[in-house]
């Protein structure tokens, strides 16, 4: 429960929530001033650490490489709580926009924990198959073992694959020690 997290991860992911360039799949541009903005006494550094919190909770995945942030549950919460289809198809089309492999791979693992695979709608299963031949090998297989929970999916990759980045500039020379993608910022090395 995000209550549990202390008072600027709280805020932060209040803060998410209510940004008018939310995606319907719960993706949105990385604007850590922006959001610091939001109230006089938060600095970027606490947004940053606070993003820190709710990544390592497991609420949001943020992906320096392609500055995107996805909130997690909103696909659970917001769309298909909601109950229409065309939200839904609306969503999935969505995510095949997003540019980060590693947020697609979390959306797409979201979906099938949630059941958007038994929905018995063409255009669901068409968009969920694009979305799921649109991932690298690696990525879809991690989910195919595991597609009810994604925390496993993840960690059977390599340990680090979703680690946050909590410092925001050059990294030129740590993304090429560590065959970083230059689309998503995320490790392309395979899974052990």
């Amino acid at each position: 429960d995000v209550c549990s997290s202390d008072l600027d991860a709280q805020w932060l992911y209040k803060v998410l929530l209510s940004q008018p360039n939310v995606d319907t799949c719960g993706v949105m541009p990385l604007q850590i001033a922006k959001w610091a903005a939001c109230s006089n006494e938060m600095t970027s550094r606490r947004v940053e650490a606070a993003l820190t919190v709710l990544t390592q909770k497991w609420y949001v995945h943020v992906d320096y490489g392609t500055q995107e942030v996805l909130i997690r549950t909103y696909l659970q919460y917001d769309v298909l709580a909601a109950g229409t289809p065309k939200l839904l198809i609306g969503a999935l089309r969505s995510m095949l926009q997003v540019q980060s492999d590693q947020i697609r791979t979390v959306l797409a693992s979201e979906a099938l924990r949630n059941g958007v695979d038994n929905i018995a709608d063409l255009r669901v299963q068409e968009l969920l198959s694009s979305l799921m031949r649109g991932l690298p090998e690696d990525y879809r297989k991690a989910i195919e073992r595991h597609p009810k929970g994604y925390r496993k999916a993840f960690e059977s990759l390599r340990e680090g694959l979703f680690v946050f980045e909590s410092k925001i500039g050059n990294t030129e020379d740590t993304d090429q020690k560590n065959h970083k993608s230059p689309k998503s910022g995320t490790s392309l090395d395979t899974p052990k």
